[in-house]
């Protein structure tokens, strides 16, 4: 592994502790979900959703499930 790729690797999982961080502390007032056009999406610190939603309903779900893989990795289980 060189320098680059544990630089990557090191603002990765910094950016996903920020996003548990925020998570954590304003739950879902905090979800980064906005709307395009007549879409729905969610991106936080260069992470986001692969496509569009039709209701920002779905875009939570994502969101949730996102938050929930993070979880995951974060315990050592992925």
């Amino acid at each position: 592994m060189n320098a680059t790729s544990q630089t990557a690797n090191k603002l990765e999982i910094d950016d996903e502790k920020f996003i548990l961080n925020q998570w954590a502390m304003y739950g879902s007032d905090g979800y980064p979900i906005r709307k395009l056009k007549s879409r729905w999406i969610w991106e936080q610190r260069g992470f986001k959703c692969g496509s569009t939603f039709k209701t920002k309903c779905e875009a939570s779900a994502s969101w949730e499930k996102f938050i929930d893989v993070l979880i995951e990795r974060k315990a050592g289980r992925t």
